[in-house]
């Protein structure tokens, strides 16, 4: 048997003492190590799922866009809008017409240019020309037509012309005496036209002409309305001077802003020549404005033919 003094005993329990705090210490290296290497395990499971799920994210297709339900009021489709036809015809034509008998002593026959596109656009309105014929053979409402007056309306148009109507009447067919005849040109013949035909209703567009026996009831014709054309045409006049002094008395009447334009010719070798100088010489007398025109040829229709061009022109300025 052993036996332990006081003092081996307090070495004893020194030793003692000793060893439990190697061992905690030891036990509190361990565990911390235990704990190091359990968070960088979870660290990695942790980082191995977040890239799992990341990856996961990326390799799911986008879902399809959700379709949504009509409105009660769709909206309506925009109807597809039909180009407006254009009209490609190039020649006018005439066409055979007659005042009636009604208010006159026969019928009056004339014919009556429709400019081309005439029939492709009935809103569309028109000056209008009248033309009054010579007498003699031929002298109806074909010679106007016969001069071959359509061609050059037609050519005109192309060239930049405004289409207007022309009229040209059978002025023999007219009886009466000088203010019956001139009211069924200047209104009969103008009401029926602006009836029945797409013309301008107002005198700014509408003028009045004659060659020969024609350019003596234009003369009266005017001096009877003398306001109701914006133009007059005096081609190869043949009035008497009588008929020329009564013409431009009238006209001082007007107002000067409001007198119709006065276009006058004549050949060189006309035997009306005479006429046309002294209704140059009346109306410069009375100081009223007129073109005066005298060119080569004669009273015939190859004059008249020649001029068809600058006849034109004149009627259509400013419409």
């Amino acid at each position: 048997m052993v036996w332990f003094t006081p003092s081996s005993r307090a070495w004893l329990y020194n030793v003692s003492m000793q060893k439990h705090a190697a061992m905690a210490k030891l036990l509190a290296v361990l565990l911390a190590l235990m704990l190091i290497s359990g968070c960088q395990a979870f660290q990695l499971k942790t980082s191995s799922s977040s890239q799992q799920v990341t990856q996961a994210v990326l390799n799911t297709p986008a879902p399809s866009p959700m379709l949504r339900p009509p409105t009660q009021e769709p909206t309506p489709r925009l109807s597809k809008t039909t180009p407006s036809p254009i009209c490609t015809e190039k020649k006018g034509a005439w066409q055979a017409d007659a005042l009636p008998a009604k208010g006159l002593d026969a019928e009056t026959p004339f014919q009556i240019y429709l400019p081309p596109c005439y029939d492709f656009d009935s809103k569309t309105r028109y000056p209008l020309l009248i033309l009054l014929h010579g007498s003699g053979p031929g002298g109806d409402e074909n010679m106007w037509p016969g001069f071959g007056l359509a061609d050059v309306m037609n050519r005109k148009i192309a060239e930049g012309m405004p289409p207007f109507l022309v009229v040209t009447p059978r002025i023999y067919n007219l009886q009466g005496d000088f203010l019956a005849i001139s009211e069924a040109i200047a209104k009969t013949l103008v009401t029926y036209v602006d009836d029945h035909y797409r013309a301008k209703a107002s005198a700014d567009y509408r003028a009045l002409g004659g060659l020969s026996y024609g350019a003596i009831w234009t003369l009266r014709t005017a001096t009877v309305y003398p306001e109701d054309f914006s133009k007059l045409g005096l081609h190869s006049n043949a009035a008497q001077l009588d008929d020329m002094v009564a013409f431009s008395q009238k006209m001082l009447t007007v107002r000067a802003e409001n007198r119709p334009l006065i276009w006058l010719d004549a050949g060189v070798n006309d035997y009306y020549l005479w006429s046309n100088t002294k209704m140059d010489e009346v109306l410069n007398n009375d100081h009223i404005n007129h073109f005066w025109h005298l060119g080569p040829g004669a009273h015939d229709a190859a004059y008249w033919r020649a001029n068809l061009d600058d006849y034109l022109s004149f009627y259509s300025a400013g419409w």
